[in-house]
């Protein structure tokens, strides 16, 4: 609705955190952390960020991590309301745009 925006910084040295900012004054409304890697894994710590999406209300994310898996946020409260999978790449851009578009 344009009163939020999400950032998921990526570049060469890494990736981390996504941010949830209010448009109008720039304040950051909540930060998603790493998401953590699933038991098993050779991994240790979390996946960062690649990028994200708000929902067209602007009270829900869908971040895409590193490791391809795409998890679903509550804005305000950067709470975990659920993992929608590990599609393939060109898949999970889609469901990005496709969240972005219609909030499903």
């Amino acid at each position: 609705d344009g009163r939020r925006m999400v950032f998921a910084p990526f570049g060469s040295h890494g990736v981390g955190a996504a941010s949830v900012f209010d448009a109008r004054t720039g304040r950051r409304v909540s930060v998603i952390s790493r998401l953590p890697y699933p038991k098993g894994a050779p991994q240790v710590g979390g996946a960062g960020a690649a990028t994200a999406r708000l929902s067209p209300d602007g009270r829900r994310v869908l971040v895409l991590y590193v490791d391809g898996r795409l998890a679903e946020y509550d804005a305000d409260t950067a709470r975990l309301l659920g993992l929608r999978g590990k599609p393939a790449e060109a898949q999970a851009r889609a469901r990005l745009d496709a969240f972005a578009r219609t909030g499903e």
